[in-house]
């Protein structure tokens, strides 16, 4: 008896998966690194194969909401921010998967919409620099966006709440950020926008990853952070050739001079440019990223090692081998203002979608 309940309960589950709307999409990345850091006797040299694989379902829960969890490679902890890689290595040893999305989206009314949980970032950034965000950053919290689209322009707005820290019986640092853009959708396309990132009660608190921003003796941040940003993309398409330009720029208004000979060292820029054909696309973008501009940590991570003291090129070339495969290169020239110290990265990463 309990057997034919049991085939008959595992029978109508198989039956709803297979009428419902869930849907599932992922990636295997397999990647070789090899970087060159330091100067001197502290120079060090690194080359390692790692893996990243991400899984997400997503579901309808109504006509209004959907359901979206996703899974991926990596570890917990705020050293794994912004990196779901794993490194190959420990004889064939297994490999950590967490929690990566886990959120709601509603589409409440005529192009508003909310998301709420472990969600993708929707603060937006030209051509994901990730000059403030890494791209692999899963924020926490919500956002509210909206999109209205006219005959020629297209106006985007959000509103995003990120809880960066919780703490009991004390202020929990949490970042508010506003944002609104442009798009104008004639032969040259143009979009330009901006936001304000602030952080609430940061200023004397505990560091969250020390990644260059100026802290106390005792590991505790000597400013706050709120941050102006600005961004522009231009792009021209013809046939199969595409070009596009972008620049970023962030400026940290609560910033102060950690002594009288110092700057206030509060700004950070991203200005580059993508070329397009057919399968290959080919970006370049130089930055520039001062000690208390961004918060450090959550900007890429390989860029100076994820460091906010950091100066110098990115170059990537990229190549659709067959349908949802992908080879490419990456090249990071870039310097640490700080130490003064390079920092050498060559990424060849293989792809593949499904």
């Amino acid at each position: 008896m309990l057997i034919f309940i049991f085939m008959m309960y595992s029978y109508s589950i198989k039956a709803e998966l297979k009428d419902s709307s869930i849907k599932l999409k992922g990636d295997i990345r397999y990647r070789n690194e090899r970087m060159s850091s330091g100067t001197g006797s502290s120079k060090t040299t690194l080359n390692r194969d790692r893996i990243r694989a991400r899984i997400k379902a997503s579901g309808s829960v109504n006509d209004q909401i959907k359901a979206i969890i996703g899974l991926a490679t990596g570890s917990t902890g705020t050293s794994s921010i912004t990196s779901t890689n794993q490194t190959l290595e420990g004889g064939g040893s297994k490999k950590s998967i967490t929690l990566d999305l886990a959120y709601i989206d509603w589409s409440i009314y005529n192009g508003i919409g909310l998301s709420a949980g472990k969600m993708k970032n929707y603060i937006f950034s030209p051509v994901n620099s990730d000059l403030i965000f890494d791209n692999d950053y899963t924020p926490e919290g919500f956002s509210i966006y909206g999109a209205h689209q006219f005959e020629l322009v297209d106006f985007n707005y959000i509103f995003s709440r990120h809880w960066i820290n919780f703490k009991e019986d004390t202020a929990n640092i949490i970042l508010n950020a506003p944002q609104i853009s442009l798009s104008y959708k004639g032969p040259v396309f143009i979009k330009f926008g901006g936001g304000f990132l602030k952080y609430s009660s940061i200023k004397n608190e505990t560091v969250i990853v020390d990644k260059g921003n100026s802290l106390s003796a005792q590991n505790k941040y000597l400013m706050g952070f709120s941050i102006l940003q600005m961004f522009t993309e231009l792009e021209y398409t013809s046939g199969d050739y595409m070009v596009k330009f972008f620049y970023e720029f962030a400026h940290n208004k609560d910033a102060i001079k950690v002594s009288p000979s110092k700057k206030f060292e509060n700004n950070a820029y991203l200005l580059g440019t993508q070329l397009s054909f057919k399968k290959l696309s080919l970006i370049y973008d130089y930055r520039s990223i001062e000690k208390n501009s961004i918060l450090g940590g959550f900007g890429e991570g390989d860029s100076c090692g994820g460091v906010t003291t950091c100066r110098g090129h990115r170059l990537k070339l990229k190549y659709g081998i067959t349908q949802n495969t992908h080879i490419s290169a990456v090249y990071y020239d870039m310097k640490n203002t700080n130490s003064k110290s390079h920092y050498n990265k060559i990424h060849t990463d293989f792809e593949f979608k499904f």
